[in-house]
């Protein structure tokens, strides 16, 4: 009987753990880029070798857009980091997302490239699991879904039953951004939802529900791509009609889009903390809570990185970072700040930062030190990751040999004009 119930339970964990593997096989991460976008390489190696560092399994997309053929062919021949990686080619939808606009707004590129994408034959399996993420995204653990486990430490809604990593049609999960977005456009007192809704399903949605399911997310999305077609033609829609209805510099428009079409195919979200966290003072809504008092110090070593026993998932470096803050002189990462030349074979690595940037949080106010220790464990980090991919880059890129000295200096709130060596 023993030996019977120890062949079950052997049975029973193969069979999960096939399942589970099989899950995370159909997971295929998406992000879009265009061919002028600054510095597209960088990001795009930076998230392919964070990837491989975790264990991540599954498919990964660069989708680009607006590349000539011949820029077709040169960015073909890169190299690149994921073990499953492809790009996929599409028109650029801006200024021109449809015939009769003309808008000259970038993220047109995210729902028309995401539809041409999902609707090319073969370019995704019809029972794939789509990962849409932004470039500029650094993962700490593998992206997981169906296996079960408990979200709720990472909840910070109003629902009260079990809070799972469940996807499935009708069913999804997204980064909580109820600080950035609210009800969005369904808002009662938004003046885009009846352009969107009149007639249409989103036009019954209640604003409490709205910020629980659908509106108040950001990347990364995971969903079913069932639903991802099924939402794909009206996030288009949405966004070229609500980009009429508000001022032509918001940047969010395409969000609040994607919120929209989400409600009116009613694709409910669960919305969680820790998938991609952009910055401390998001906490409302963002996991920022895994970096105590007694983490060592991330900047100590210009090498190996300090990992929090429960970090988030994904950290998305969209804020410049650092103890303190712009215009501040002082230590500091922004993506925002790395010169063109980041890659050139001669372009010099980061600067580590100072261990001082660590332990000058000790003489700040109690309330500020909680925030700012977790700025400058995102600091510090990213100058190491970055490094790290720059040195994986280069010894593919740079056959004759490649400057290895850190250099690049990122102590003042200035834009490098170059990562070269000064002339001597």
């Amino acid at each position: 009987m023993a030996a019977l119930v120890r062949t079950l339970v052997i049975a029973a964990i193969v069979v999960v753990g096939a399942t589970l593997a099989a899950n995370e096989s159909r997971l295929h991460i998406v992000y879009s880029t265009s061919c002028n976008q600054g510095k597209r390489q960088l990001l795009s190696y930076a998230l392919q070798t964070s990837a491989m560092a975790v264990g991540q399994q599954g498919k990964m997309t660069e989708m680009l857009s607006g590349c000539t053929p011949v820029e077709e062919a040169t960015i073909a021949a890169e190299p690149s980091f994921y073990h499953t990686f492809s790009r996929h080619f599409t028109p650029s939808y801006s200024p021109h997302p449809v015939s009769g606009v003309n808008d000259d707004y970038t993220p047109y590129n995210k729902p028309f490239g995401l539809r041409h994408f999902l609707q090319t034959p073969g370019a995704v399996a019809d029972d794939a699991i789509v990962v849409l993420l932004d470039a500029d995204f650094i993962l700490f653990k593998p992206i997981e879904v169906n296996t079960g486990r408990s979200m709720r430490k990472y909840y910070k809604g109003r629902r009260t039953d079990m809070i799972l990593d469940t996807v499935e049609n009708g069913v999804a999960i997204a980064q909580d951004w109820t600080a950035y977005i609210g009800s969005g456009w369904l808002n009662p007192s938004s003046n885009v939802k009846p352009f969107l809704c009149k007639g249409q399903p989103c036009m019954n949605v209640s604003e409490a529900d709205a910020i629980e399911y659908f509106t108040s997310t950001g990347p990364p999305y995971i969903l079913t791509k069932h639903d991802a077609l099924l939402m794909v033609d009206d996030y288009c829609a949405f966004v070229v009609e609500g980009r009429k209805h508000v001022d032509k510099d918001e940047w969010m428009p395409e969000m609040y889009a994607l919120g929209v079409a989400m409600a009116n195919h009613n694709i409910k979200q669960t919305k969680v903390t820790n998938l991609g966290v952009t910055f401390p003072d998001h906490d409302v809504s963002e996991y920022w809570n895994f970096a105590n008092e007694s983490l060592p110090n991330p900047c100590q070593d210009a090498f190996d990185i300090v990992t929090p026993v429960d970090p988030p998932l994904g950290v998305h470096y969209c804020y410049p970072y650092g103890l303190l803050s712009p215009p501040e002189p002082s230590w500091h990462f922004t993506k925002y700040h790395l010169p063109a030349d980041i890659l050139d074979c001669q372009s010099m690595l980061l600067t580590p930062h100072p261990p001082s940037q660590w332990n000058e949080i000790a003489k700040l106010k109690p309330k500020l030190q909680q925030k700012k220790r977790h700025e400058v464990w995102v600091e510090c980090t990213l100058v190491k990751v970055l490094n790290n991919v720059l040195l994986q880059a280069k010894q593919v890129l740079c056959p004759n040999g490649f400057n290895s000295h850190r250099g690049m200096s990122l102590d003042r709130d200035v834009f490098i004009q170059t990562g070269l060596p000064a002339p001597t």
